[in-house]
C-alpha cells in the first residue's frame, strides 16, 4: 500500500477520534506524571542505597546487651549497610506512628463533618419533598383551553 507523505495510518486514526471522557485522559494524565515521579524520584534514590550498600559490606558487631558487650549470645555480626536499612526502616514505621496519632483529632473532626453533612442534606431532601407537595397544593392546574368561555 503506498501512502501519501503527511496522511496519517487509518490505525493511528481510530485512536485521535477517540470517545473517551475527560476523566480517561485525566486518569492517562495521571498515570504518566506517577510514571515520571517514579524516574525523576525514586530511581536517582534507588541507585544511591545501591551504592551505600556495595560501599558498607564490612560486618559489625551489633550488641544488645551494653553491660556485657562480649557475651556471643547477645552480638550479632551483620553487614553494615543491614544496620542502615534496619534503622531507616524503624524510622519510618515510627514516624508513620507518630503521625497516625498526632492526626487523629483531624480524622475526627473530619468524621463528624461528614455525619453533620449528610444529616443536612437529609434535611434539604426532606424540606424540597415538603416545597414540592405545598407548591402543588397551592397552584393547582390551570383548567383546560376548551373549559374558559369565549368572550
Amino acid at each position: 500500500m503506498l501512502m501519501m507523505v503527511g496522511s496519517v495510518p487509518p490505525h493511528l486514526l481510530a485512536n485521535c477520534n477517540s470517545s473517551r471522557p475527560e476523566s480517561q485522559f485525566g486518569a492517562d494524565l495521571e498515570m504518566i506524571m506517577k510514571n515520571l515521579i517514579r524516574v525523576f524520584f525514586v530511581l536517582p534514590i534507588a541507585v544511591i542505597v545501591i551504592m551505600l550498600a556495595v560501599a558498607n559490606r564490612h560486618s559489625v558487631s551489633l550488641s544488645f546487651n551494653p553491660l556485657a558487650p562480649e557475651n556471643a549470645a547477645t552480638q550479632f555480626e551483620v553487614p553494615l549497610f543491614w544496620l542502615v536499612f534496619a534503622c531507616v526502616a524503624m524510622g519510618v514505621v515510627l514516624g508513620g506512628i507518630a503521625v497516625w496519632f498526632s492526626q487523629g483529632k483531624h480524622r475526627k473532626a473530619s468524621r463528624e463533618n461528614r455525619h453533620e453533612a449528610e444529616k443536612w442534606r437529609a434535611e434539604t431532601d426532606r424540606q424540597r419533598e415538603k416545597l414540592a407537595v405545598v407548591s402543588n397544593e397551592a397552584n393547582p392546574a390551570l383548567p383546560s383551553p376548551q373549559s374558559r368561555n369565549a368572550a
